[in-house]
């Protein structure tokens, strides 16, 4: 969907086709799985702050801006520390607030919660949901059945790189729940929209 590799079909997004990138760059955010993935500066501060700055914003706003989102991520004492030198769970988030810094219309997670403790889990989760609710469009990829069962409005099941169902949240948690599983496969993972 963000055009970083090539498939076939295609979809529009706000409505235009989305032909390349450019289509989608400032209209979309995308957060890796692997968060390093994504790391293009040498601190906490400027990662958030490197699509402020490229897009010309003064550098006071610039600094009041990322310092909101450093505090509201949880994230305000690592602000001079290099992204490398976080835990597991503050890359996640660090990669979730400079991906987002925009608002974009569309964000796609690939796996967000993954090495967070509950509080944090929960806190993205609610972020995640006001945008939603503010009219984001949010996809995301887990193998989490609580996410599914309280945050997810459709779910589509993939298996082996194919779409094996499209599923109401529901529907999808009885098929769970009736196979007596505690966990989803990687063959299983749901994404969420």
């Amino acid at each position: 969907m963000m055009q970083l590799i090539r498939t076939a079909g295609g979809y529009e997004l706000q409505g235009r086709e989305v032909r390349g990138f450019a289509d989608v760059a400032d209209a979309a955010a995308y957060v890796f799985q692997n968060p390093e993935m994504q790391f293009v500066t040498n601190s906490v501060f400027d990662e958030v702050a490197f699509n402020f700055r490229r897009d010309g914003e003064p550098e006071i706003q610039v600094k009041a801006k990322t310092n909101e989102s450093l505090r509201w991520f949880g994230l305000s004492e690592q602000a001079g520390h290099h992204p490398y030198q976080l835990s597991l769970g503050q890359k996640r988030r660090l990669s979730v607030a400079a991906a987002t810094v925009k608002a974009q219309r569309l964000v796609l997670l690939d796996e967000p919660t993954f090495g967070q403790d509950a509080a944090n889990t929960f806190a993205l989760l609610e972020k995640l949901e006001a945008w939603r609710n503010g009219g984001t469009a949010i996809l995301m990829v887990t193998h989490d059945p609580e996410i599914v069962k309280y945050f997810a409005t459709r779910v589509w099941e993939v298996k082996r790189g194919e779409l094996a169902a499209e599923l109401s949240p529901e529907s999808y948690i009885e098929r769970f729940d009736g196979r007596g599983n505690t966990a989803v496969s990687e063959e299983e993972a749901a994404s969420c929209s």
